[in-house]
């Protein structure tokens, strides 16, 4: 099942993981690949300064994004684990796929975002 998500809404993902432990200095990241598999953005706990620890049995990361900043578009997502900075599981062929549909991601009304740009970005436009 794809999951579809409009851009510029808030998102989170759920990893689930299961270990024998206690499992220490855990740090864990998702990365986002369009279609031809190269890496859009990869993003890890440690990048927050977090780590977890005591980790034993089975249990979820939750990582949200915020006013998810794709536009429309078929994306892959990956995941990473690592134990003391040595890699524990990274499936190879991603954890799961996402669809992103339009949404109102700069807040403006204009849905029409087709310049071919994959990532959106927010800021702020002036003249002087």
């Amino acid at each position: 099942m794809i999951d579809k998500i409009p851009s510029g809404k808030n998102v989170k993902f759920v990893l689930e993981y299961t270990c024998t432990g206690p499992v220490k200095n855990v740090d864990v990241g998702i990365s986002i690949h369009n279609n031809d598999n190269s890496i859009l953005t990869v993003n890890y706990a440690s990048y927050y300064g977090k780590s977890f620890n005591n980790l034993n049995g089975s249990g979820r990361f939750y990582f949200l994004i915020k006013d998810f900043p794709f536009r429309e578009g078929h994306y892959r997502i990956g995941a990473r684990l690592l134990s003391n900075n040595i890699e524990a599981d990274m499936p190879q062929n991603g954890i799961g796929e996402i669809e992103v549909i339009h949404g109102d991601f700069y807040k403006s009304g204009n849905l029409n975002l087709n310049n071919g740009a994959p990532v959106l970005l927010k800021g702020e436009w002036e003249v002087k």
